[in-house]
């Protein structure tokens, strides 16, 4: 497993820098067969009376296989979206490091408002929870594609980050507990660390990809200027506004079950 997110991972990093070359395209030709044989192995050493990384009751469990896609899909949108925020800021709108980390509130704030509210909204409705947290996600994109689209003064960048702060609370707690909430005791440590992980993967992979779509729209200009740092800013949410709806869709393949543990309905 550990080859195969390599595998997946290092291309994309490393892709752009160098043309593209052939050993990126055998990397990705290898990340099926190895997740497959991961898979395989896992199997065979579970029929043998073995202890198995990924149990396979726990991946026929409709909440632990959808809760952890959600979860890798909805992460690759996190880390990436703070790097290119941060280059926006500070390579196109010229703020230091402490305005920049001042702007960020914009989206701090909103987010622990949501997380108060969260046990609430969850009680009365169940999943659709995570559907308006990735709707409040799109909103806050196109809120900022608009402003680096039109050089709007950075004050309305603070319009996108407050659905996006909305968005990460009304996402991140009840997520985490759809997938929690599937564990009983003996399988806590293995439920834990497939959450960790899928968590740590999708950042990985959003800063990855939304990475190569920024430094690519950007080129090759050594000194970068506002502009161009906006449209690739601008190029970058597009990448993340499909992460978004993405999530949407996974959302409804998500169980509509009792909240036993606190699982969402």
């Amino acid at each position: 497993m550990t080859a195969a997110i390599v595998a997946l991972v290092l291309p994309l990093v490393e892709g752009r820098d160098s043309g593209w070359a052939p050993w990126i395209w055998v990397c990705f030709a290898l990340v099926p067969i190895l997740v497959a044989a991961f898979f395989a192995q896992q199997r065979r050493l579970e029929s043998r009376g073995g202890e198995p990384l990924f149990p396979q009751l726990l991946l026929r469990t409709p909440a632990f296989r959808w809760g952890l896609m959600w979860q890798l899909v909805f992460w690759c949108g996190q880390a990436s979206f703070y790097v290119v925020l941060t280059m926006y800021l500070q390579l196109g709108r010229n703020l230091t490091a402490l305005e920049s980390g001042t702007v960020f509130l914009g989206l701090a704030i909103p987010y622990f408002v949501a997380v108060a509210l969260v046990p609430r909204l969850v009680a009365r409705l169940g999943r659709l929870v995570l559907v308006l947290g990735s709707v409040a996600n799109l909103l806050g994109f196109a809120a900022l594609a608009i402003v680096a689209s039109t050089g709007a003064s950075v004050g309305w960048v603070l319009v996108g980050l407050v659905f996006c702060g909305a968005a990460q609370g009304l996402s991140i707690p009840p997520s985490t507990s759809l997938v929690l909430g599937t564990a009983n005791a003996e399988d806590a440590g293995v439920v834990s660390g497939a959450l960790s992980t899928m968590q740590q993967v999708g950042g990985s992979l959003g800063v990855a990809i939304v990475g190569t779509v920024f430094f690519g729209a950007l080129g090759s200009t050594a000194a970068p200027r506002g502009s161009n740092v906006a449209d690739a800013f601008a190029a970058s949410l597009e990448p993340l506004a499909i992460v978004a709806a993405a999530a949407i869709v996974l959302t409804f393949l998500l169980p509509r079950g009792g909240r036993a543990r606190g699982e969402v309905r």
